[in-house]
């Protein structure tokens, strides 16, 4: 396993309370390519699919729009798949990851609007479902923390406004599942999630700016814990430049 000990040397101190950073995430993602082997950049572009995922909704929208360069993808790329699936051609299968061709398949068909989530929660979901499919125990575990972040204080807000929760929680994993299918005040959560009260203080959080701050320090926290001395600075980094 590569463990990069001259990379990580060479990356710069921060904490959480630290103000704006020279070092951005598009220098880190520049020495990133440069530095990781071909399997851990595969990996690592996981995250960057977030900006694909922006980008391709972006770019349905306008064809003129500007997409993010943190993505990995190109408008050249994304016309292609689309006039593939419109002519029936197969489209290879290592040019665009799986979700992003099944949601372009059901925007040609004119099949998104039975899903009952909105176009951008929908991609979320099979985004969410795509990253956990990684072999990668400790990706897999920072992608459910985020969905289970974002499903809990959006199905405290939707029962505050009394919307329907399958509308607003995304993903498939056995958190989303016990959200949807239980109807306590604690959605069923009390004994599942170490940070679960966490997030009930979060979602009664009136000052917005104050509950993403917490929210950011609940993840900065997560990653101390769990991450090992010898990727500790790699994940603080990109972890703190992902905010």
């Amino acid at each position: 396993m590569n463990k990069y000990y001259c990379f990580l040397a060479g990356l710069p101190d921060i904490s959480f309370d630290d103000g704006k950073l020279s070092y951005s995430l598009s220098d880190f993602i520049a020495d990133l390519d440069s530095s990781l082997s071909a399997s851990d950049r595969k990996l690592m572009r996981l995250f960057r699919l977030k900006y694909d995922n922006e980008n391709l909704l972006g770019y349905l929208n306008n064809k003129e729009a500007t997409l993010n360069p943190l993505g990995n993808y190109t408008e050249d790329q994304f016309e292609q798949a689309i006039l593939s699936i419109r002519e029936e051609d197969p489209f290879p299968k290592k040019e665009l990851p799986t979700y992003l061709l099944k949601y372009l398949k059901e925007y040609v068909n004119e099949e998104l609007a039975g899903k009952g989530l909105s176009n951008e929660d929908y991609l979320s979901s099979l985004y969410y479902d795509y990253a956990s499919t990684t072999s990668n125990r400790f990706v897999r575990e920072w992608f459910n923390l985020n969905l289970n972040i974002g499903n809990i204080l959006s199905a405290f807000a939707a029962r505050k406004m009394g919307w329907d929760l399958d509308k607003v929680v995304v993903g498939n994993n056995d958190v989303d599942k016990i959200i949807r299918d239980n109807n306590t005040r604690d959605l069923g959560l009390t004994d599942e999630l170490d940070y679960f009260e966490t997030l009930v203080r979060l979602s009664e959080e009136k000052n917005l700016f104050e509950s993403e701050r917490k929210v950011d320090l609940l993840k900065w926290d997560w990653l101390e814990e769990k991450t090992l001395f010898i990727y500790f600075s790699f994940e603080h980094v990109f972890s703190y430049l992902l905010k």
